[in-house]
Formats: C-alpha cells, structure tokens, sequence
C-alpha cells in the first residue's frame, strides 16, 4: 500500500513561539487559523492547507519522558 499524500504532522516544542517563528521564515509556511484548543498550539499552512501542528511541550512530559497517551505526537498520511 503507498501513501498517496503526507497530510500534516505535529511538532511537540518547549519553544513554541520560537518554533512557530522558524517554519515561516525558513520554510515559507504560514501561521493559520486552528480549533479553540484549550492548550497552546499553532497551525502552520502551505497554501491552504494545515500541514504542521505546533504544539508545546509541558513540563512534566520533559523532565519525565512521559508523552500523555494518544496526543501531540503523530503524523495523517493519506492512502
């Protein structure tokens, strides 16, 4: 089975700010429009589309190496 298209992936970052700056002024993406999350996170867009989710990393999932089960770490491909 091939994958027909990389739709989007997130970036965990205890950076956000920092992170969001990066992709627009070295990869061209655009910061966009994103649910009402009650978290802090960015959607960044190639035309669009939102193809990097920018989400910030907490504390305790940094000094513990403890990722919340099921959340900010994946990537939609489409088949």
């Amino acid at each position: 089975m091939a994958v027909d298209m990389l739709e989007h992936f997130t970036v965990r970052c205890s950076r956000l700010e920092r992170t969001r700056d990066f992709y627009p002024e070295i990869i061209g993406l655009r910061v966009g429009l994103r649910p009402d999350f009650d978290f802090a996170s960015y959607w960044l867009y190639l035309g669009d589309q939102p193809v990097v989710h920018l989400v910030r990393e907490s504390q305790r999932a940094r000094s513990h190496r403890l990722p919340r089960p099921g959340f900010g770490r994946h990537a939609l491909l489409r088949l």
